[in-house]
């Protein structure tokens, strides 16, 4: 069974790889670009500019402990086998595809990007997009913690 997740490990290190880059590289844009039109065309609040960080240094945080679980992970067999079994346990996919699923972790992920860019263009447009995001994770984490205690995880 390991020999099956290795593969899959590996590409999810590529894909983390990638995402830091891509972190980094927004990091710079943002440094750099910050006094241009682009980026400060009006005044940034002091709720959009906390919350752009807290978005891009927790994803980079998020990124950075995944990287270093799934490199950790490859080197001890025994452990990418237990949670490999975790992985296909049918209770948690079910509570997982109950809760909303790859849709929403994917939704998740689309909103927060928008949040930190524009939180650099539009504070309307920033604003709501936060209050979606707030929304969509409240009922995502409340979903899931309705159906993990139905389901008896």
């Amino acid at each position: 069974m390991a020999q099956h997740t290795e593969p899959w490990i590996r590409k999810k290190i590529v894909i983390l790889w990638v995402g830091l880059i891509l972190l980094l590289i927004a990091m710079v844009v943002v440094g750099e670009g910050s006094g241009t039109i682009f980026l400060s065309s009006r005044e940034q609040t002091s709720l959009a500019e906390d919350v752009t960080r807290m978005v891009y240094f927790g994803g980079l945080v998020f990124v950075i402990v995944r990287l270093c679980h799934y490199r950790n992970l490859r080197k001890n067999r025994l452990r990418m086998e237990e949670e490999t079994l975790q992985y296909y346990d049918e209770r948690r996919q079910l509570i997982h595809e109950k809760s909303g699923g790859l849709l929403v972790d994917i939704l998740l992920i689309a909103l927060m990007a928008a949040v930190f860019l524009l939180g650099f263009v539009n504070m309307a447009a920033f604003e709501t997009a936060l209050g979606v995001l707030l929304v969509t994770a409240g009922l995502k984490i409340g979903f899931y913690q309705y159906y993990k205690r139905r389901y008896g995880e």
